[in-house]
C-alpha cells in the first residue's frame, strides 16, 4: 500500500514538474520574441499573440490545482479573447480594457503561484521552474500596467532617443519593465507622470524583495527537508 502511494506521489510530482516548465518556456519565448520581432505593427501583433500563449500556459499550470481551476478559466478565457480582439481591432477603449485585463490576469496568477511556492515541502524541479516563472511573470504584470498607463496618457513614458511626445512601443515597455524589476535602471526610458514613477518604483522594490524572500524560502525548505531525512 505504501509502495502504491509512493509511486502515486512521485507520479504527481513529475506531472507538476512538467506543467511548471511550460509557463517558463512560454515566458522566455515571449522575451525572445520581443528581441527579434520588428518594431512595427506586425511585430506588435506577433508579440501580443505570444503573450496570449504565455497567458494560456500560466492559466493551465494554475488550473492544475482544483481550487483554482474555474477561476483560472474564467479569468484567462475573456482576457485572451480581448487581447486578440484588441490586437486586430486596436480601438482605444478595447486596448484599455485589454491591458487592464492582462494586468489583473497575470497579477492573479502571480499571487496564487507565490502562495503555492511558499507552502512547506520538498524543493522539486517544479518549484524551481515556478520560482523563475514567477519572476518573469511579475515583469509581465508591470508590462501590462505600463501599457495601460501609456494608453490612458501618451506622455507617461519617454524614450530619450525619440522626440518628446512620441509613442512608446510595447517592445520598449517590456524592456523597461525588465530593467526596472532587476534594478538595472539604464535611464534610456524614463517615467514622466506621477503614476508611472510610483509604479516603476514599486516594481523595483518588488524585484528586490522577491529575490530576498525566494532565497529565504528555498533555504528554509532545504533545511526542513534535511532535518526530516535525518
Amino acid at each position: 500500500m505504501r509502495r502504491v502511494r509512493h509511486d502515486s506521489t512521485q507520479s504527481d510530482t513529475v506531472t507538476r514538474d512538467r506543467l511548471a516548465v511550460i509557463p517558463l518556456i512560454s515566458l522566455v519565448l515571449f522575451l525572445i520574441t520581443s528581441a527579434f520581432a520588428p518594431l512595427n505593427r506586425i511585430g506588435e501583433v506577433i508579440l501580443d499573440i505570444v503573450l496570449c500563449v504565455a497567458l494560456g500556459a500560466a492559466a493551465v499550470e494554475l488550473s492544475a490545482r482544483r481550487a483554482m481551476r474555474w477561476p483560472a478559466i474564467f479569468l484567462a478565457v475573456p482576457t485572451a479573447f480581448v487581447l486578440l480582439l484588441s490586437t486586430f481591432h486596436p480601438a482605444r477603449p478595447l486596448v484599455t480594457a485589454n491591458w487592464a485585463l492582462v494586468t489583473i490576469a497575470f497579477g492573479f496568477i502571480s499571487a496564487n503561484l507565490f502562495l503555492y511556492l511558499g507552502r512547506p515541502g520538498r524543493i522539486t524541479n517544479g518549484r524551481l521552474y515556478g520560482s523563475v516563472s514567477l519572476y518573469l511573470m511579475i515583469a509581465t504584470v508591470f508590462y501590462g500596467l505600463f501599457n495601460l498607463l501609456e494608453t490612458l496618457n501618451l506622455a507617461s513614458f519617454r524614450v530619450n532617443s525619440l522626440p518628446a511626445g512620441s509613442a512608446v512601443s510595447k517592445h520598449s515597455l517590456l524592456y523597461f519593465s525588465l530593467v526596472t524589476l532587476t534594478t538595472l535602471g539604464y535611464g534610456d526610458i524614463v517615467p514622466l507622470t506621477q503614476q508611472a514613477r510610483v509604479f516603476a518604483a514599486v516594481e523595483s522594490v518588488t524585484g528586490v524583495l522577491y529575490i530576498a524572500i525566494t532565497v529565504a524560502r528555498l533555504v528554509a525548505a532545504y533545511k526542513a527537508t534535511d532535518r526530516d531525512e535525518d
